[in-house]
């Protein structure tokens, strides 16, 4: 059998077809052209999704400019709708703009349309992606009461922070009255904390102060049944409001106060003189090794020459009828704040002038200003408020610039192993231990338990596996942490803010301006219906 001759460009043919090395890419670089244009596609929804949360934005803010001039002329009205959308979103984007006034219900509705041009959708002929936000206000209808609870600690007079603070609520302040079509109806209140807050004055007489010493808390520090308020005559220093927290888990609840139930009443604040670093020997006042302590107002001279250890020396009365020393922040009201609460009012004058009295000093606990912040907010005594209804938002603004701290053995407070506080001091046994190394622990507990009061929840246990919660009793709450850099307490403000979105983390003074004119916008949306 006579062979094929060789053919080199027939064999070269035959290779070729035989070979699918390159089949692969040339199927990639098929299929790779929907591949581009379905992600470039959704880049351009993503686009017009964003596009579209700016417009709702700018609709909503004009739709409140327009309840501010809801009585003035049909033109002066649509021009400051005009003017605050466009200062918000670009006019040259914006293709309808409708609004109207119903004389009936009183209602404004903004609308606005716009088109996002797509960069890939085109490809499938889809030019553009419409987008549209409606938003309606009822001026006048909701009132508003909205708590500042502020930071007062001795760390906010670092850096300028306090100042910073002071400008940022009054700023807060100012845009909500300006912005409010009817500010009797807009109720603010100030809350300053340190380790306690001080009532206003209105309170001094209040009924459900434990003035009688009823109280399991009332004299615990002191030898004897002491009535505390004894101690303040003794020394001819009027109380002036520093309150303690209430015992037996009435510090988490807005349960009436009576004397019927002493465990409910408020106890009076007073925070132990504590002992020199001295005591007698043979009749000689000597050193106690240097040992010291922070809170001393009173010369242990006056003592008995038998109370030697300072447990017995702190917890003696009768030193309290003697010459008082009150400086550098010592004193029966050591780690209470200087400003009082100012109740809810609708005086802008009066809150500039809170605002501007704080001080900074003292320790930090958070829990005890949260929970007389949440009760300024709720029907019960002693700061009745409207009640919960539709007629009535609510919210809280909570801030820090710390953790919460009650201070260790060591670095002052000696035996009684954290200094005074709300809860008096650790050896009580109120923050866990009565060595103070739950304190913290147990404060950020409590902390979280009145978040999740506020916002609703029905009992005291927020991880109870039944926990119930009742929306219409519901207090909205920002929150900010004010340059603190502390994962732990950041994560525990994220999780007390009502959604995340409404919390803060302020890295710095200038920050913390744009953060309180940020929440001021979202309190001026409190008359959007829709």
């Amino acid at each position: 059998m006579s062979k094929e001759p060789f053919n080199p460009a027939k064999n070269i043919l035959s290779r070729f077809k035989r070979d699918k090395r390159a089949n692969v890419g040339i199927i990639f670089g098929i299929v790779l052209v929907p591949i581009v244009i379905a992600m470039g596609s959704a880049v351009d929804y993503s686009r017009a999704f964003l596009k579209q949360k700016d417009l709702a934005s700018a609709v909503d803010t004009a739709v409140l400019a327009g309840g501010i001039f809801s009585e003035a002329t049909q033109a002066v009205f649509e021009d400051k709708v005009k003017k605050t959308l466009y200062a918000n979103f670009p006019e040259n984007e914006i293709d309808t703009l409708s609004f109207n006034r119903d004389e009936a219900t009183k209602t404004i509705t903004v609308t606005a349309t716009s088109n996002v041009e797509t960069k890939f959708a085109g490809i499938w002929n889809v030019n553009s992606v419409p987008i549209q936000a409606t938003a309606e206000a009822t001026p006048g209808r909701s009132y508003a009461e909205i708590v500042l609870v502020l930071d007062n600690t001795g760390s906010m007079r670092w850096s300028g922070k306090l100042n910073a603070l002071k400008t940022a609520a009054k700023d807060l302040v100012q845009i909500l009255h300006d912005s409010s079509p009817d500010t009797s109806k807009l109720f603010i209140s100030l809350v300053p904390f340190t380790t306690t807050v001080r009532l206003s004055s209105d309170l001094l007489s209040w009924s459900g102060i434990d003035f009688n010493g009823l109280s399991s808390v009332s004299g615990e520090d002191f030898a004897g049944n002491t009535n505390v308020l004894d101690l303040y005559n003794d020394m001819n220093i009027p109380w002036n409001g520093c309150i303690r927290a209430r015992p037996s888990g009435n510090d988490l609840r807005d349960t009436t106060a009576s004397s019927a139930f002493p465990e409910t009443l408020f106890p009076i604040y007073l925070a132990p003189d504590e002992p020199d670093g001295r005591f007698y020997n043979n009749g000689n006042f000597r050193s106690n090794n240097g040992s010291s302590y922070r809170n001393r107002y009173i010369n242990d001279k006056y003592l008995k020459p038998t109370l030697r250890n300072g447990p017995e020396r702190q917890r003696d009365t009768s030193k309290y009828t003697r010459s008082v020393s009150l400086s550098s922040g010592r004193g029966p009201e050591n780690n209470c704040p200087v400003q009082p609460i100012l109740p809810l009012t609708t005086t802008k004058a009066d809150l500039d002038t809170a605002i501007d009295g704080m001080t900074a000093d003292g320790y930090t606990n958070i829990a005890t200003g949260l929970a007389w912040g949440w009760r300024m907010l709720t029907p019960e005594e002693p700061y009745t408020s409207r009640p919960f209804d539709q007629e009535t938002k609510k919210f809280i603004i909570l801030l820090t610039d710390g953790v919460q701290e009650t201070g260790s053995a060591g670095s002052g407070p000696r035996h009684n192993e954290t200094y005074y506080t709300a809860y008096g001091y650790a050896t009580s046994g109120h923050l866990g231990n009565v060595n103070g190394n739950q304190s913290v622990s147990v404060l950020d507990d409590k902390v979280r338990t009145l978040c999740e009061k506020a916002k609703g929840l029905v009992g005291d246990d927020p991880d109870a596996a039944n926990a119930v919660y009742d929306d219409t009793k519901a207090v909205k709450i920002f929150t900010i942490t004010f340059q603190l850099n502390n994962a732990n307490s950041q994560n525990l403000f994220r999780n007390c803010a009502t959604t995340p979105n409404m919390y803060y983390n302020s890295p710095n003074n200038a920050t913390l301006q744009t953060t309180f004119q940020e929440i001021a916008n979202e309190l001026m949306k409190l008359s959007l219906t829709k």
